[in-house]
């Protein structure tokens, strides 16, 4: 897949492998989120970010979601707050990962444009994953690995391995 992101005039391009074991939204939802989190290679570190989601084809003139990310200290970690915000500033994806001693403890994603709500709590190596759908919960177990990253660490992830990407070797991952 290639993303473009383009950021105070810039823009980058990256191919990638994208392996979910823990899939829980569609594609385009899931694409534009990716998308953005490839602006944290350009970023500070700051307790808030914000930029713009434009179209990948054809020169950024409209952007089509904005994004904010959030993050909180806490006693024993942090919380990030991520909100995806469409042209007429709604809402589109509102996510939260709460970070305990260096850890996801917990994830939680509301999908507005496709009426859905997930929320994984880890602890040790099992992950439970809630889905509300169509007005139905359902429950799953899952095995939480090395590595197994949330949305919210792609970027990182992405800047720890690097010079492997550009080297053109395959990085994989469990998304949850």
């Amino acid at each position: 897949m290639e993303w473009s992101v383009a950021v105070q005039r810039a823009t980058i391009r990256v191919n990638c492998v994208v392996r979910s074991t823990i899939a829980h939204a569609s594609r385009r939802p899931m694409a534009l989120m990716f998308t953005v989190l490839w602006l944290a290679l350009l970023a500070q570190p700051a307790v808030v970010e914000r930029a713009e989601i434009f179209a990948l084809e054809g020169e950024p003139t409209t952007a089509l979601f904005s994004f904010e990310r959030t993050i909180t200290p806490t006693a024993h970690g942090q919380v990030a707050e991520v909100w995806f915000r469409d042209l007429q500033g709604q809402i589109a994806v509102y996510e939260k990962v709460t970070y305990e001693n260096d850890a996801v403890h917990r994830y939680e994603s509301v999908q507005h444009q496709i009426g859905e709500r997930y929320v994984l709590n880890v602890s040790g190596d099992l992950a439970v994953l809630e889905t509300e759908r169509e007005g139905r919960t359902t429950r799953s177990a899952h095995e939480w690995t090395d590595d197994t990253i949330t949305i919210d660490q792609v970027a990182a992830y992405v800047k720890q391995n690097w010079d492997r990407l550009v080297n053109d070797e395959e990085v994989s991952f469990r998304l949850a």
